[in-house]
């Protein structure tokens, strides 16, 4: 457990549900540091066997929520009362384990190997800032997020899937502007006092040499997180800023969606889509702010390298793992500047416009 805000960097006011699940662990280093704004992590476990446990064998939770206790077992709901501005950055290494025979008393959940669950962070930027991803693409860390490497580790007989990845919201609504007009003449207004960037979930992961027997990264369980949804995201109303409506015959206010409570997809930078077809509102209306960058729009900030990775049977998983977007097919070949170019695990009921799925980007 990684959550910002929390100087008890040991956990020491929570009681483990299973002790054996963390007792004998050892890696190569284990640094918290903590503050009221931030906090930092490095947790390297190599060359454990990491057996027999009632509950997970390994199981990670980074969040903005100061009152997510260590001690809820994975089916109770997580926390989502944290606060927009705070960040983690947690460097997870997964190395050479064995990672067996764990979670035979876990009860309604579907994964008891590796679980990492990934709450959102580090948000209440400008309006003109897309987000940015957990790391630099080189293991720096850039925004707060996860950077996980997850190499030559042996999975097997664990009860459910052997690995399980999602995103879920950690924090209170972010807020927004005050007022935004496009008129077409006159004197146009733009107030964008009290905006606030929506925290993301961020992870950069490397995946490679593992044999496992079942692995989700592509959630598509709905229980798992405190909004009932497959993955992380916004909603409060704002058909002025974020969520843009467009009414027709009054160019005052000109967007790009149709829904001021559209689900802002949480796992996905901000975007105008400016290498391509940008999004509206556009001249010759006045007062476009061609700056103004709309949440939930670009790429994903679940990014992976993989290598090549075995099920237990020897059949190769290489490319079966990961929804992967398509930045390719229109405009700048490595941006997602069209919402045909997102790929993954669609919101439940119907979509509107721009609300994008959960899919992954590569580094």
């Amino acid at each position: 457990l990684i959550r910002p805000g929390d100087t008890d960097s040991t956990d020491s006011d929570n009681t483990d549900p299973d002790v054996n699940r963390i007792a004998g662990i050892l890696g190569t280093g284990h640094t918290i540091v903590t503050s009221s704004s931030y906090v930092s992590g490095i947790v390297d476990l190599q060359n454990n066997q990491v057996a027999g446990n009632f509950q997970e064998g390994i199981y990670m939770v980074s969040t903005n929520a100061t009152s997510q206790s260590a001690a809820r077992l994975s089916n109770v709901a997580l926390q989502g009362n944290g606060s927009v501005i705070p960040a983690y950055y947690l460097n997870l290494n997964v190395s050479g384990n064995q990672i067996v025979g764990n979670g035979n008393s876990v009860v309604a959940f579907p994964a008891t190997g590796l679980v990492m669950r990934v709450g959102t962070t580090d948000g209440g930027f400008s309006y003109t800032y897309d987000g940015g991803y957990a790391s630099d693409g080189f293991g720096n860390a850039d925004r707060g997020g996860v950077i996980a490497s997850v190499t030559g580790n042996i999975f097997n007989g664990n009860l459910g899937d052997d690995i399980l990845v999602h995103s879920f919201t950690s924090t209170v609504d972010p807020g927004t502007g005050v007022s935004w007009t496009t008129p077409t003449s006159g004197t146009p207004v733009f107030d964008p006092t009290g905006y606030q960037s929506d925290p993301l979930a961020r992870l950069d992961l490397i995946l490679t040499g593992n044999v496992f027997d079942s692995v989700v990264f592509n959630n598509t369980s709905t229980i798992l997180t405190p909004d009932g949804e497959v993955g992380a995201y916004y909603n409060n109303s704002d058909g002025t800023f974020k969520s843009r409506v467009n009414t027709p015959g009054t160019p005052e206010v000109e967007g790009p969606f149709n829904s001021a409570t559209r689900r802002r997809n949480a796992t996905r930078l901000a975007s105008r889509y400016s290498t391509n077809v940008p999004l509206p509102p556009q001249p010759p209306l006045l007062n476009t702010h061609q700056e103004f960058l709309f949440p939930g729009m670009g790429n994903s900030t679940f990014r992976v390298r993989e290598g090549s990775n075995t099920y237990t049977d020897g059949s190769s998983a290489t490319g079966l793992l990961f929804l992967y977007d398509q930045p390719w097919l229109v405009g700048d070949p490595s941006l997602v500047d069209a919402t045909f170019e997102a790929s993954g695990v669609g919101f439940t009921g119907a979509n509107i416009a721009g609300e994008l799925p959960f899919g992954w980007g590569s580094f």
